[in-house]
């Protein structure tokens, strides 16, 4: 079980993205925020070269990086709990994508549904 901090659980929700009740906790990203990633995820050194691929993978790894605030049920293969960082998610998607790309695909669309759901509050006057 993993306790997070009041402020993390206001900001944060629990999303499920394995049927073994593993997930992560992740927040909505404001727009200046991905636009912010969408911006350093194209930035690259004069060494490097830039392709379409390279930068949707940059911006998934500074998306989850920005997101997440933690992780649950994540293990390693012998059984021991993966520790959450944001280095630690990097890592994870140079030696494991699928997995990464499980968890982005989860979080993406659940917190899409919920910025909607938000939107759509605010332009009806539910908050109010």
């Amino acid at each position: 079980m993993k306790f997070v901090d009041d402020a993390t659980a206001k900001d944060t929700a629990f999303i499920k993205c394995f049927p073994d009740d593993s997930g992560v906790y992740a927040r909505v990203l404001t727009e200046t925020e991905l636009d912010i990633l969408r911006i350093k995820s194209r930035t690259f050194n004069s060494n490097e070269k830039r392709t379409p691929e390279l930068m949707d993978r940059r911006f998934k790894i500074l998306h989850l990086q920005r997101a997440l605030s933690g992780w649950e049920g994540l293990e390693f293969e012998d059984g021991s709990p993966i520790p959450f960082s944001k280095e630690m998610i990097k890592e994870l998607w140079e030696v494991n994508p699928n997995l990464m790309g499980i968890i982005y695909s989860c979080v993406s669309s659940e917190l899409s549904f919920v910025k909607a759901a938000e939107e759509k509050n605010s332009v009806t006057g539910a908050d109010a």
